[in-house]
């Protein structure tokens, strides 16, 4: 995804030039719908399991004949999601470390230009070398995978600020691109690991609508990062003060993602006991 992200932005301007700009959402679209006859909504529907999940412990059958796993996965519905302390502190985090790495991302270029004395060819490779680096992405999944998603967040969020700090002393090209590797290393991680929570403490089943209520607030708080940046430069004279906060932000983050334990598992009635007769 990432990947494609990047191929994107460097295709645009071609795109336009050889397109009109009315015409080329409509070819963009009918790429879209091509791949949309592949996509399916869970691993089942095309006889795989789940990553993780093991058919030796779905030999045995309860009396009915079908399978049953060792191990029965429980999905949260989102009205149970919703009622959980977890789930409105992983909002605010989504929303705390999308605005931090927004208004980073857009102020990055005119940071090193203006206040750390780097060229605009030297800025402009450094943002690209940091975004290329998104494709860290399968760092944090295998780490993810070793010592939980939660815990790799709270990793991320930590090094993400502490590079906040670090970008207040860059004043070279040098100190410019150490920044950019481990700043992208650190939040490139942060949409697929905020996925990967998600998931871990509620579920699949109700999966696409939880993710719903949050894109919504993600898209806000990445809206912000840039006038929040444009405002504080404006007002301080530079971007001091913004990469401080946001380091700070991050922080904040990594605590909330420490007091988001998962929540325990809702009391439901059994279907058994809501039988008729039973």
């Amino acid at each position: 995804g990432g990947l494609i992200t990047i191929l994107l932005i460097l295709l645009a301007p071609w795109l336009a030039r050889f397109f009109h700009t009315e015409t080329l959402p409509f070819i963009l679209f009918s790429l879209i719908v091509p791949v949309m006859l592949f996509v399916r909504r869970r691993p089942e529907d095309i006889d795989l399991l789940p990553d993780g999940a093991s058919p030796d412990g779905a030999g045995a059958s309860l009396g009915s004949g079908r399978p049953q796993a060792s191990t029965p996965e429980f999905s949260w519905t989102a009205k149970e999601a919703l009622r959980t302390r977890a789930f409105w502190l992983l909002l605010t985090i989504t929303a705390l470390g999308t605005l931090a790495s927004s208004a980073t991302g857009f102020s990055l270029v005119p940071f090193l230009v203006q206040d750390a004395g780097l060229s605009t060819a030297a800025a402009a490779g450094v943002l690209s070398l940091g975004t290329f680096l998104a494709v860290a992405n399968m760092f944090w999944g295998y780490l993810a995978d070793k010592i939980t998603p939660r815990r790799s967040l709270m990793i991320m969020m930590v090094g993400a600020g502490g590079m906040m700090a670090f970008l207040l002393s860059v004043d070279s090209v040098g100190s410019a691109l150490i920044f950019a590797v481990i700043w992208g290393i650190f939040s490139g991680g942060l949409g697929s690991l905020e996925n990967m929570v998600l998931a871990e403490y509620f579920g699949r089943g109700s999966y696409g609508t939880i993710l719903g209520v949050f894109s919504p607030l993600q898209m806000i708080a990445l809206g912000l990062g840039p006038g929040l940046a444009s405002t504080v430069r404006a007002l301080a004279g530079d971007f001091y003060i913004l990469y401080f906060a946001m380091g700070v932000l991050y922080f904040i983050s990594a605590v909330l993602m420490y007091i988001a334990k998962p929540p325990p598992l809702p009391v439901r009635e059994s279907a058994e006991a809501e039988l008729p007769g039973d």
